[in-house]
């Protein structure tokens, strides 16, 4: 549920650590996701950004690097899919924040 990212959730994930060869990062399955908001970006947009919202209305956004120009992955703002997905914490530009890390989309 788009709920359980959340930093509670993220510091059980923490306890998990180190993640590597033997100890791969847990991967969530949400379903039915009505994306909010799509955009490409980074070179020629190779990288996706989706952004979905929770109960509370907080965003919760999700990228996927280099597969941004893939015509699976073109998506648009209203449709849901079915998303599988790592937590990460993620600093950008002097910011800290929770995200998700696309491992896979499916349309619903």
């Amino acid at each position: 549920m788009i709920d359980d990212v959340n930093w509670d959730t993220w510091a059980v994930i923490e306890k998990l650590q180190p993640f590597g060869m033997d100890n791969s990062k847990p991967v969530f399955k949400f379903s039915e996701l009505e994306i909010d908001n799509v955009r490409k970006f980074g070179n020629g947009g190779i990288h996706l950004g989706l952004d979905f919202k929770n109960s509370a209305g907080k965003k919760v956004p999700a990228i996927g690097f280099f597969i941004g120009d893939s015509e699976k992955f073109n998506l648009r703002a209203g449709e849901k899919i079915d998303l599988a997905a790592t937590l990460e914490k993620s600093f950008f530009a002097g910011r800290t924040e929770l995200r998700l890390k696309i491992v896979d989309i499916k349309k619903s």
